[in-house]
């Protein structure tokens, strides 16, 4: 064998293997994602609704102020809040990311 015959022949021993790799990782996060988890599990016949947002980057909890006894009205004061139009609202998002990302953001504006 040349020198050029075995530099191809391990290039393409090593693509097979990069691509055996990345073909397993499908396979397995295939099957992985078929397998039920939960399954007896129901939802609650009353319960509180939160939301979870994100924009990719950024991710956050959204909980109502006041439910089941829980008041979070004293955690975000309008005093403490940059813009204290905030404070009106009934809901309370929380959420990490970076902090001078998202402390750009103004009301009203997209």
């Amino acid at each position: 064998m040349t020198t050029e015959t075995r530099w191809i022949h391990w290039s393409l021993r090593i693509l097979a293997v990069v691509l055996g790799l990345a073909a397993a990782y499908a396979v397995a996060g295939l099957v992985g994602g078929a397998i039920p988890t939960n399954r007896d599990w129901r939802p609650p016949p009353r319960g509180i609704r939160i939301f979870v947002e994100s924009n990719g980057v950024h991710t956050g909890i959204i909980v109502p102020k006041v439910a089941a006894g829980v008041d979070w009205r004293g955690f975000a004061r309008p005093g403490d809040l940059r813009d204290p139009r905030y404070a009106a609202s009934d809901h309370l998002a929380i959420g990490w990311g970076r902090r001078r990302s998202s402390s750009r953001r103004r009301p009203g504006r997209t």
